[in-house]
């Protein structure tokens, strides 16, 4: 069924837009960065796996909002749970590529199969207890486990996805203006829990990620960078910050802040 028009004006669709041009801006910028502990071959493999990961995301988000504007909430929520799934597995490479490289250990194997399709990754449960169990993120997940939205949000996900109830199922053909309006309250909401997830993870861990280009550009152009520009954040990242980090979760945001050198504000 397709939604109606006076819904389609709802912030989740400019939300939708915004995460689709944040995540190929991401995607740009961290092109650059070489990711260690893997083995490539130039023509097949990126340079940087996050960079395709973020790719990946933005393409998915540009799904969830076409399943949107068709009333497709049981499919729209299927694509948030992979996106969920992402998100997990974004951080949890980052974290064996950091902690299992070494100068006797040059291959981070776990990762290295997954990438040359190989050997598959663990399930989620798994994978989560390694991100709760990280030194790095230990502060931020006390943050992240004071309520239990994101356990609320997988289990919405996972009742999508598998039909768990007939009534799931319906969501991709009986929705009125009336529900419509809930549901695409909760999905906006629920997107945003998960970006604020995967900001909190991401940036935390890798806080050069959201380095501005300024510092490379003036290395690149054989000029003497202005003093400490390599803690500049990129204004893309900064505005995205801005409006939905901070407007959601300040708790968080703050502890972001406290945790990179970059100077995010």
């Amino acid at each position: 069924m397709i939604m109606d028009e006076d819904l389609k004006k709802h912030a989740c669709f400019e939300l939708l837009d915004e995460c689709v041009e944040f995540y190929n801006d991401l995607s740009y910028l961290t092109f650059g960065y070489i990711t260690g502990g893997i083995t490539v071959k130039a023509e097949e493999m990126p340079v940087n796996l996050d960079s395709e990961i973020f790719l990946s995301i933005s393409g998915s988000m540009k799904s969830i909002k076409r399943n949107l504007y068709g009333g497709q909430i049981n499919d729209v929520y299927a694509l948030i749970r992979k996106y969920y799934d992402v998100i997990i597995i974004n951080t949890y490479e980052i974290i064996l590529l950091k902690t299992e490289i070494s100068i006797e250990n040059f291959i981070v194997e776990k990762i290295d199969k997954w990438l040359n399709g190989k050997e598959k990754l663990p399930g989620f449960k798994k994978m989560n207890e390694l991100i709760k169990e990280c030194e790095d993120l230990k502060s931020i997940n006390k943050i992240f486990s004071k309520d239990k939205r994101y356990k609320n949000i997988r289990d919405r996900c996972n009742n999508h996805l598998h039909s768990n109830y007939f009534q799931y199922m319906q969501l991709n053909s009986k929705i009125n203006v009336q529900n419509g309006t809930a549901y695409v309250e909760m999905i906006n909401n629920d997107l945003l829990d998960l970006l604020v997830l995967h900001f909190g993870y991401l940036f935390t861990l890798n806080g050069y990620y959201m380095a501005s280009s300024d510092y490379i550009d003036c290395l690149d152009l054989y000029k003497k960078p202005v003093e400490d520009s390599q803690y500049w954040v990129a204004p893309f990242v900064q505005d995205f910050f801005d409006k939905y980090i901070k407007t959601r979760r300040p708790d968080i945001s703050k502890e972001i802040i406290i945790s990179t050198d970059m100077n995010l504000k």
